[in-house]
């Protein structure tokens, strides 16, 4: 991924690095800055707020740029429902033995929605040092509208890996956690890829976004998006 130390710097000790791996934002240090012991393990609950809540963010890359905007955290009976500004909002649910699945993402800008079968691992129940997963399934995808199927299809969705952390966002310097995706549907005529970081904070949840979106098809030229999103606000 992109280097992008004109908007954010991150300083941390990798848990796992792939040699093969592009340079990202995680990759960038800040000189001077303690190095951080990377954990034993690191679990859904050291990562993701388990409580409602409401979180200014600005954009700080991408269309609306130096905007505010608003993420809040939702509790459902079914789960739990992240909402990312006018941007996404992912469907959430917890399983026994505590993993984090995804089983809905609504993409608002394109007004579709994302149904997976079976559920996507969000955050697996431990990550560890060398960390990564690689699953597939169906995916189906709705109208948001009309709420008419209007493609099927199958995903490929890779946890590449997760970093112990320094965040430098709007809101201020925070010691977290930074888990890397690569997240791939197939539907015949079309592709749509997303390569997302998220930067998490124990204690606060979500503090950090950062999406490419590519989205192809076979008939027209393939349109490709970047927004990063970060903490503005310290919650009080």
């Amino acid at each position: 991924m992109t280097r992008l130390t004109h908007r954010m710097a991150i300083s941390l000790v990798l848990l796992s690095v792939s040699a093969s791996a592009v340079p990202s934002l995680a990759q960038q240090d800040l000189p001077g800055l303690p190095a951080v012991t990377a954990p034993e393990a690191i679990r859904p609950e050291d990562l993701f707020a388990f409580e409602p809540y409401t979180h200014t963010f600005r954009v700080t890359e991408g269309e609306g740029s130096g905007a505010d905007t608003q993420v809040r955290l939702e509790q459902r009976d079914e789960g739990w429902l992240l909402i990312v500004g006018e941007f996404y909002r992912l469907y959430l649910a917890q399983r026994e033995d505590g993993a984090l699945m995804m089983t809905r993402m609504d993409i608002l800008e394109r007004g579709e929605a994302a149904v997976y079968e079976p559920a996507v691992t969000f955050l697996p129940q431990r990550l560890e040092a060398g960390t990564s997963l690689t699953l597939t399934g169906r995916v189906t995808i709705y109208d948001l509208q009309t709420r008419q199927r209007t493609h099927r299809g199958t995903y490929t969705h890779r946890l590449i890996e997760a970093s112990r952390v320094t965040l430098n966002v709007p809101a201020g310097r925070m010691k977290g956690y930074l888990v890397e995706y690569d997240h791939r549907m197939d539907l015949g005529l079309g592709q749509v890829r997303l390569d997302m970081e998220t930067g998490w904070v124990p204690g606060i949840g979500l503090a950090y976004l950062r999406q490419k979106s590519t989205f192809e098809a076979l008939v027209i030229f393939g349109q490709t998006t970047i927004r990063m999103l970060a903490l503005a606000e310290r919650p009080q």
